[in-house]
């Protein structure tokens, strides 16, 4: 967007690349901010597998085949990966109740009070950020990333890493 040109003339095609590089900038402060607690708490782990947790942690519990799928690790180091969480005690592994040939891995309480932190931080972030909002404009907002994430969404599954799709089973589960 040129200086000049006023926010509300911009192109769709250019509000969206403006808007996912917001984003991409707010994620890189916040995992480099968040990435030094994580770091520090799984001091163990090297830099790309803290990385690769900060992926998997929103698919979990998953089976393997999804890590790899997340992550673009192997088969070998995907299963090195999980094996060093489940050593750390950050994941444990469980057999699924509904097919007893998968192996299924779920974060632990220490994970989830670590990432529960990061996104409580990122909950205020967002809050305070739409807090002069009008009710209306949050609506539209909503509305906008709701379709925004249909569509990722979609994209996504196509690859086999989609992120709604299991927050929706997640859900109907509790």
């Amino acid at each position: 967007m040129k200086e000049s040109e006023p926010a509300d003339e911009i192109s769709s095609a250019q509000a969206i690349k403006q808007m996912y590089r917001f984003f991409d900038l707010c994620k890189r402060h916040d995992l480099l901010k968040g990435s030094r607690s994580i770091s520090e708490e799984f001091s163990t782990l090297t830099a790309t597998q803290v990385n690769n947790l900060v992926l998997i942690r929103v698919i979990l519990p998953c089976n393997l085949s999804r890590i790899m799928d997340m992550t673009g690790l192997s088969p070998a180091g995907a299963s090195y990966f999980v094996d060093r969480l489940v050593e750390e005690k950050i994941v444990h592994r469980q057999i699924d109740p509904k097919d007893r040939r998968q192996i299924l891995i779920y974060p632990t309480d220490r994970m989830n009070q670590v990432f529960g932190t990061m996104d409580s931080e990122l909950d205020t972030f967002i809050k305070k950020r739409m807090s002069h909002f009008t009710q209306e404009e949050s609506a539209i907002v909503e509305q906008g990333v709701k379709l925004v994430c249909r569509e990722l969404d979609a994209y996504f599954r196509s690859r086999n890493c989609s992120l709604l799709t299991r927050h929706a089973k997640t859900e109907e589960q509790r």
